[in-house]
């Protein structure tokens, strides 16, 4: 499972997804890869990411053991509302103190928004750079979301190791690295790309 997307091996640092909805997904799916058995990826999951069957099913295409990959997850699910902002933090900070290999945030601060308190995600954005100097963080935002959140991806570009800009799905999903500004399209390999076409149709 290991190499699925070209992370600079899983070093500490901030890894951002953006582009089109399916952001999220591919997010979830390319960091199982920086998961270990005993030190497993935490998703925060704003985004309802997490789905079980695509998780198994996208670990046998890549003759894994689906069970294998769902232990390779564990899942904080974050519903919208006052206390979301809150919740995401928790969730953050619970991840950091209980030993997992890769923080992941899926449409985290679209929901922690859905609080309503001033500065909430200034904070986040505070906990996230704490978290990514002592383990690699995806932090995946669709580059549809407006106003705060927006200004908040923006803010987490200039500070990640490595900036993925996904387009599509299915057949027509395109994966991209952001470098300098240009769009470079990013060295997956043939069996990982097919799985995440077939996840993401």
């Amino acid at each position: 499972m290991h190499g699925l997307l070209p992370f600079p091996a899983p070093e500490p640092g901030i890894y951002l997804f953006t582009g089109d909805p399916e952001c999220c997904l591919v997010a979830l799916l390319a960091s199982v890869s920086l998961a270990r058995p005993t030190a497993p990826a935490a998703l925060v999951d704003g985004a309802e990411a997490a789905d079980p069957h695509r998780l198994a099913r996208f670990g046998r295409l890549l003759r894994a053991d689906p069970r294998e990959v769902l232990r390779l997850v564990r899942v904080r699910r974050i519903l919208t509302g006052l206390e979301a902002g809150r919740v995401v933090v928790e969730a953050v900070h619970e991840a950091v103190g209980g030993g997992c290999g890769a923080l992941v945030l899926a449409g985290a601060a679209r929901a922690a928004l859905q609080d309503g308190r001033f500065g909430v995600l200034g904070r986040l954005l505070a906990e996230v750079v704490e978290a990514s100097r002592s383990l690699p963080v995806v932090v995946a935002e669709p580059g549809s979301c407006l106003g705060p959140v927006r200004a908040w991806v923006a803010e987490v570009a200039h500070a990640a190791r490595a900036v993925y800009e996904v387009r599509g799905r299915g057949e027509d999903l395109r994966i991209c690295r952001v470098v300098g500004g240009k769009r470079v399209l990013a060295a997956v390999s043939a069996r990982a790309m097919e799985a995440l076409r077939w996840a993401t149709r």
